[in-house]
């Protein structure tokens, strides 16, 4: 994931000749598995940029053992163009798409994007609140950000933190599976402060849900002030699957909710997962499909509907 972050901060450097954040990150889902020894071809797209933001689309490719490409996986992500304050700056740049399938992406991106600037503000709504009682199956570590995990002006640095979620997370879920899972998505993320060198983040997985071979775990991220003040910072879910010893989806058993906190997340997930599974659907049809041969200097991306 973080090589995801990697990729889409390097072209939107790269087209506005300025530091770049990630201000929101769109689900990322998991298409098709990758194994150690698998290499991997990230491509990026701007489509559209607004004063200082720019919507951009991350595809992955894989290419195995079998040397054919498939599909890994897709992201949509905001970027913010900012100054050596870690203040937004214009970007002073136009796109003007002239191709088909760069008028897809440009007209698609902006439909997302103007349903997404409606979510940010549901988000911020919700982040806003103090952080949950721990959950029967949770997990925090607390951690200074060190600037091995900065960005130019001593910010941490999205690609880092995502990692750093990602492990948490993932420890929590194979605790709870007795096994070895995998990462099947990631929901939507809000950065809604900077978090900068030598500050002190706690990073909470809260198990929410379990359902046959799936884990549903709740990411908080929280900055921890010298008086122990908990700020949260960031709040996203992941979904993981328990696999077997030949890597297929193994059952996992049920969580039952004890805590009123526990059962608000536990009673809301459903329509959580169903969301993920409308997506999930839409890109489904990639899944399969195989390339023995493809340019990857070709402008044109794999996938046609990325909303």
């Amino acid at each position: 994931m973080q090589w995801i972050i990697d990729t889409g901060t390097i072209n939107t450097i790269r087209i506005s000749n300025k530091d770049t954040v990630v201000g929101f990150i769109d689900n990322i889902s998991f298409i098709n598995p990758v194994r150690v020894g698998d290499i991997l071809f990230y491509r990026t797209w701007i489509g559209r940029i607004r004063r200082s933001s720019m919507e951009v689309l991350v595809e992955v490719l894989k290419r195995g053992t079998s040397k054919e490409f498939k599909l890994a996986s897709v992201a949509k992500l905001i970027f913010v163009a900012i100054n050596e304050k870690i203040k937004p700056v214009d970007v002073n740049v136009r796109i003007m798409p002239r191709e088909n399938w760069e008028k897809n992406i440009y007209e698609q991106l902006s439909i997302w994007r103007e349903k997404i600037d409606v979510l940010i503000n549901e988000l911020k709504k919700r982040s806003v609140r103090k952080p949950l009682s721990l959950f029967r199956h949770s997990i925090s570590t607390i951690r200074r950000v060190y600037y091995e995990d900065a960005m130019p002006g001593n910010i941490m640095y999205a690609g880092s933190l995502l990692r750093y979620i990602d492990e948490n997370s993932g420890i929590l879920a194979s605790n709870y599976a007795k096994g070895p899972t995998v990462t099947a998505s990631i929901d939507q993320i809000i950065f809604l402060r900077p978090i900068y060198v030598n500050d002190v983040i706690k990073i909470t997985s809260m198990l929410t849900r379990t359902w046959r071979s799936s884990m549903e775990i709740k990411n908080i991220v929280s900055k921890i002030s010298s008086e122990n003040v908990e700020e949260v910072l960031v709040e996203s879910y992941s979904t993981f699957v328990k696999l077997d010893i030949d890597g297929r989806p193994s059952p996992v058993d049920p969580l039952e909710p004890h805590t009123p906190e526990e059962y608000e997340e536990w009673a809301t997930a459903d329509e959580r997962r169903s969301l993920r599974l409308k997506f999930a659907e839409k890109i489904e049809k990639y899944k399969e499909i195989a390339f023995e041969d493809i340019d990857i200097k070709d402008p044109k991306p794999m996938i046609e509907n990325i909303i």
